[in-house]
């Protein structure tokens, strides 16, 4: 009885530990980040690029040939990316994991997936 409770404590502390680690697709550093990402839309495509010094340019193309350009900056902190929209006095912040080349961006309400390019 003494080694089978021993045993779920044990197990108990384990769980605590993996749980306490977080996601091990969360990036480490800002800097797994940097760089080109792309994202498919059924209408078009949206290129973002993300800079070493904090610059978010993001490029979308639809298929009807209209096309915008966008410069935002952004940070990165305890598994959150921040994309900061001065412009309009606002922040979006989103749980980041990266995985196999894609990028997935999750608000709580969606979650978009970008491929490096």
């Amino acid at each position: 009885m003494k080694r089978r409770f021993i045993a779920l404590i044990l197990v108990f502390v384990l769980a605590l530990c993996l749980a306490a680690c977080g996601d091990s697709n969360s990036p480490s550093s800002k800097e797994e980040l940097v760089g080109t990402w792309q994202q498919i839309m059924s209408d078009g495509t949206e290129t973002i690029r993300l800079t070493s010094d904090g610059k978010y340019i993001s490029d979308i193309r639809m298929h009807d040939g209209l096309s915008t350009h966008n410069e935002r900056t952004w940070d990165y902190s305890d598994g959150k990316l921040t994309v900061h929209y001065t412009e309009m006095g606002v922040d979006s912040t989103y749980t980041v994991v990266i995985e196999d080349g894609t990028m997935k961006l999750d608000n709580g309400d969606s979650t978009i997936t970008y491929t490096r390019k």
